[in-house]
């Protein structure tokens, strides 16, 4: 049964190989894409290869691992490891396998230390704001961050007002690492979550954008549930990939600079797969 409900919720990897390469048709048909590649002298080359499954072969160039590994099925490291975790990696004999040395089961394989980053909240989810900010700083400590310097609060008036304000908004973030923002619940509000989130990427993110800064979204419906603490961490790492550190990587070898591409699958709400 297992095995039939994996088949059914995820596609197969010559089915993923046709999504990638339609994106990567995609990419090179768009006016827009194709300037972004120009602007940045990207090539997006003709010969492709594929990677499938979660173990990568030695025919892969690439070290094999399996993300949900857990460290009691893991063998003792047979390589130097450096960085925080390296002593207790050697010693604690639940450490990483032989073929696994960018895998860090209990840390990141690059932290990044945050020193000015902004948290950004509805004035009415003062409280949850800052417990959020708690929980994130714990987890990044957790995740051998080291000490993040206390955030910036930005917590005085709605977020839809803040919004609005944008002079004033790009003034307070300018210079910042990271702005985190906690989304309201919208029962009750005349502007929606989405309206809030494409709001705030597009102010910071965009083409033209007065202040380009890493934004990390966290919904209100997500702090209050029982499952923060789990995906605390994965907005930890989230925030540490997107302002240049990494979460895990793969060491790929023999290759020029280049940027992995997946499909990713999900279960919809009406039940179908999508990606």
């Amino acid at each position: 049964h297992a095995d039939r409900t994996r088949r059914a919720c995820r596609m197969t990897p010559d089915d993923r190989l046709k999504r990638a390469h339609r994106f990567v048709e995609v990419l090179r048909d768009n006016p827009n894409a194709k300037a972004v590649l120009d602007k940045f002298k990207l090539e997006i080359c003709d010969a492709k290869e594929s990677v499938t499954g979660r173990k990568l072969n030695d025919g892969d160039n690439a070290n094999s691992f399996r993300y949900y590994d857990r460290p009691n099925t893991l063998e003792t490291l047979k390589a130097p490891r450096k960085g925080k975790n390296e002593d207790a990696l050697k010693n604690s004999g639940n450490a990483l396998r032989g073929d696994s040395f960018n895998f860090i089961p209990k840390g990141c394989l690059k932290p990044i230390k945050l020193e000015k980053w902004v948290v950004l909240a509805d004035k009415s989810d003062a409280q949850q704001a800052q417990k959020m900010a708690r929980d994130i700083y714990a987890a990044a400590t957790s995740l051998g961050m080291g000490d993040w310097e206390p955030p910036k609060w930005l917590i005085n008036q709605s977020l839809s007002a803040m919004l609005a304000d944008h002079q004033t908004l790009v003034e307070e973030i300018s210079g910042a690492q990271c702005v985190v923002c906690l989304l309201p619940n919208s029962k009750g509000k005349t502007t929606s979550v989405t309206q809030l989130y494409n709001g705030l990427k597009q102010l910071l993110t965009c083409e033209g954008s007065q202040c380009a800064c890493v934004a990390q979204c966290v919904q209100s419906k997500t702090l209050a549930s029982n499952k923060w603490q789990t995906a605390c961490q994965k907005v930890v790492q989230q925030i540490v990939c997107k302002v240049g550190g990494a979460a895990w990587g793969l060491n790929v070898k023999g290759r020029k600079p280049l940027m992995a591409i997946g499909v990713d699958s999900r279960k919809s709400k009406d039940s179908t797969i999508v990606s």
